[in-house]
């Protein structure tokens, strides 16, 4: 099939590329969290690694490539969903008796999406909520930083995605949680980095 012949000989130049450079392209950078995450796996066997603020991370990647003209959403769209696919693949890693007992046990990863600070809502936020509301995995689990400053379409998404009872996203409010954690001492500049991870 030379379509899917073209599609590996893409994935083979981005992995070779990124042996040596930092991501360029929104797909680099996709990919680059997959082997971050898997060598975390494979080395430290440990729950709760989580990818943290996607849509925040990703999102100069993305900006820049829809603008040259190399990205669509509904491309960025299928590589968010390979991306949770990939997530939902990873188990921890176990001998024959705990495998045995724990079998499927998830990694417990956690996407937190949205919030006020940098850019905020931003186009992948509600890229991340669809995939998630299209591939109904039980990982990466998906938690949501809300604040009355966000678009009212953002609520509503987020309202889709509860309505298919996934039990995701979890919500946390922003401008609660900056209170709180300035509160105890955290420098507003640290604070809106905290909240919901």
């Amino acid at each position: 099939d030379p379509i899917r012949k073209a599609e590996l000989l893409n994935i083979a130049s981005d992995c070779a590329f990124l042996a040596d450079n930092p991501p360029a392209t929104f797909r680099q950078a996709l990919q680059q969290i997959h082997f971050l995450f898997m060598g975390l796996y494979m080395e430290s066997n440990a729950g709760g690694y989580s990818p943290g603020r996607m849509d925040q991370n990703l999102y100069p990647y993305y900006k820049r490539d829809v603008e040259a003209g190399i990205l669509t959403d509904a491309e960025a769209l299928e590589l968010i969903e390979c991306m949770w696919i990939k997530f939902g693949e990873q188990i921890w890693y176990w001998n024959e008796p705990a495998a045995t007992h724990y079998a499927g046990f998830c990694a417990f990863q956690n996407v937190c999406i949205g919030g006020v600070d940098m850019d905020g809502v931003n186009p992948l936020s509600y890229l991340m909520l669809q995939a998630t509301i299209d591939t109904q995995m039980v990982q990466p689990s998906l938690s949501v930083r809300l604040s009355r400053k966000n678009p009212e379409d953002f609520f509503l998404k987020i309202a889709e995605l509860i309505q298919t009872g996934s039990g995701f996203p979890a919500i946390y409010s922003d401008d609660i949680g900056m209170k709180q954690l300035m509160k105890k001492g955290i420098p507003p500049e640290l604070a809106r980095d905290w909240v919901g991870l």
